[in-house]
C-alpha cells in the first residue's frame, strides 16, 4: 500500500480513538461528583481525590497497554511512543517515560513563558509523567503472559502495519 494510503488508515484510526477517549471523559463528568466545574475546590475528602487519581491511573496504563496491543492506533503521542520502539526496538516503558517527562518539561516551560506561572500543572501531572510508563509497562508484561494476540481481520490489520 501507499503511503498516503497508510496515514489514511493510521489517523483516521488515532482521531476515531481520540473521539472515544474524549466522550468517555465527558461522560464520567456526568457524574457531579467527578466533574470539576460544579465541585468547589478542596470539597471532596483528601483520601478519596488520592483514591480517585490512583484508580484513574491505574485504568489509563491499563487502556493504554491495551491499544498498544490492537492495530487500531491509540492517540498521536501514544502512536507516536509504539512506531518509534517497534522501529527501533526500544523498550515501550522506558522511552514512554522519558517522552512523557520530555513533554512535562515543555509544558513547565510553556506556561511560564504564557502565564508566568504554573498553570494547569500540578503534581498529579509529575506523577503521572513519571510512573505511566512504568504501569503500562507492567500491564503490557501481564497481558503478553496471559494472551495472545492476533487479528481477527487479517487482510485489513495489515494497512497498519508501522
Amino acid at each position: 500500500m501507499n503511503v498516503s494510503g497508510f496515514h489514511l488508515y493510521v489517523y483516521f484510526s488515532s482521531i476515531l480513538t481520540g473521539v472515544i477517549y474524549g466522550t468517555i471523559l465527558d461522560l464520567w463528568q456526568a457524574i457531579p461528583f467527578l466533574n470539576p466545574d460544579i465541585t468547589p475546590p478542596n470539597s471532596v475528602n483528601i483520601i478519596v481525590r488520592i483514591v480517585l487519581f490512583v484508580v484513574g491511573m491505574v485504568m489509563t496504563s491499563f487502556s493504554i497497554a491495551l491499544c498498544f496491543k490492537t492495530y487500531l492506533y491509540p492517540q498521536v503521542y501514544d502512536f507516536f511512543v509504539k512506531a518509534v520502539t517497534e522501529r527501533y526496538n526500544l523498550d515501550k516503558a522506558k522511552f514512554k517515560t522519558c517522552f512523557d517527562l520530555s513533554f512535562f518539561a515543555i509544558s513547565v516551560v510553556l506556561t511560564f513563558l504564557f502565564f508566568g506561572k504554573l498553570v494547569g500543572i500540578n503534581f498529579g501531572t509529575l506523577i503521572m509523567a513519571v510512573t505511566n510508563g512504568s504501569i503500562i509497562g507492567f500491564f503490557t508484561k501481564l497481558i503478553d503472559k496471559h494472551f495472545e494476540f492476533t487479528p481477527t481481520f487479517k487482510n485489513f490489520s495489515k494497512h497498519f502495519d508501522i
